[in-house]
Order: structure tokens, then C-alpha cells, then sequence
């Protein structure tokens, strides 16, 4: 009896892991195990393509302080549409944490990119705009900036056909994985 009983919930569990699996054709994970790569079969599951944002979301299992914020769109000459977005943590960027959505016929056919778990982290930044600039600075000390080069600043002012634009660089507080270190900065 107790056999049967093993015998039968084996067949169920592999029979409902293989359900689980239908509909995707190939998925790869990262070194932390999240997915980065996911096609899925749309003959057999078919996944509206307004819904790329939930997938993602879902599939790298996003907790509540993660977001993804659509950077851009484009369609190839191919008719796939890819959509990419930005990982945000609490409303703030997760620098080189993008992923897309790759669809056609109004469906997603794949997705990819890099996803990090950030955990608890403390947003509130240590530096002001100015002491980062001034410490960027001494860092690259260059004999002349883009900025300062009058030229320069009229030829950027030009192009972007704004009186206000500049080379001069404005800070951004993002969150940002050491690979040095192995930790979040």
C-alpha cells in the first residue's frame, strides 16, 4: 500500500511539474538563480504583450520595493517589438539592471536581462551632488572638460535646440553592485 501510495504521488508530482513547464521552450538562470533568459512556446501559452512588465515582475520574483520603468520601445525589421526596462529599487535606479520583453503579434515570445535582489538597502545618499562631483573630479583630473570649452557648450545648446543645455554633469543617486567588493554601494 505504501508503495502505491509513493508510486502515485511521484507520477502527480512529475505530472504537474511537467504542466508547470508547458509552454516554454528554453529558461537559463543567473548565478543568484534568477531567471535571465526566458522563450517561451506561443503555440501553447500565449502571453498578452501589455502584460510584459507583470511577467518580468513575476517570473524574477520582484519583491514589493522593486519596479520596473519602461526606458523604450522598438520594432525590428522582423516585426518584433522589444521593450526594455529599468529596474528601480524604492523609486531609485539599480545601475546595469535592465530587462526585455521581446513580442510579435501582440505576444511575448521571450524575455531577457539582468534582474538583482537588493534586499534592504539605505537610499539616502551619503555625498551631496557636489561632494560626488568634486570627488569624480579629483579622481579623473583632467586638464579641461567639455563644459568649460565654450565651443563646446554653444555646439550642445545648438543641437538640442535648448539655451539651458550643458555638458556640465548632474549628479544621479543610483544603486550600484560592486563587483570588487560583492556588495551593493
Amino acid at each position: 500500500m505504501k508503495q502505491s501510495f509513493l508510486t502515485f504521488a511521484l507520477i502527480f508530482l512529475c505530472t504537474l511539474y511537467g504542466v508547470e513547464q508547458q509552454g516554454i521552450l528554453k529558461t537559463t538562470l543567473d548565478k543568484d538563480s534568477i531567471i535571465n533568459f526566458r522563450v517561451f512556446d506561443t503555440k501553447t501559452k500565449m502571453i498578452d504583450a501589455t502584460k510584459s512588465k507583470e511577467t518580468i515582475k513575476e517570473l524574477v520574483h520582484s519583491g514589493n520595493n522593486d519596479d520596473l520603468m519602461l526606458q523604450h520601445s522598438q520594432k525590428d525589421e522582423l516585426g518584433i517589438t522589444h521593450y526594455f526596462y529599468q529596474q528601480l529599487y524604492k523609486g531609485i535606479k539599480v545601475e546595469n539592471a535592465m530587462y526585455a520583453a521581446h513580442t510579435k503579434n501582440g505576444f511575448i515570445e521571450s524575455v531577457n536581462g539582468s534582474f538583482l535582489k537588493v534586499g534592504e538597502v539605505e537610499i539616502n545618499a551619503k555625498l551631496s551632488e557636489k561632494e560626488a562631483l568634486d570627488r569624480a573630479l579629483g579622481a579623473t583630473q583632467a586638464q579641461s572638460y567639455k563644459w568649460q570649452i565654450d565651443a563646446e557648450e554653444q555646439l550642445i545648446k545648438k543641437v538640442k535646440n535648448d539655451k539651458s543645455a550643458s555638458f556640465f554633469p548632474k549628479g544621479e543617486l543610483v544603486i550600484f553592485y560592486n563587483q570588487a567588493t560583492k556588495g551593493l554601494i
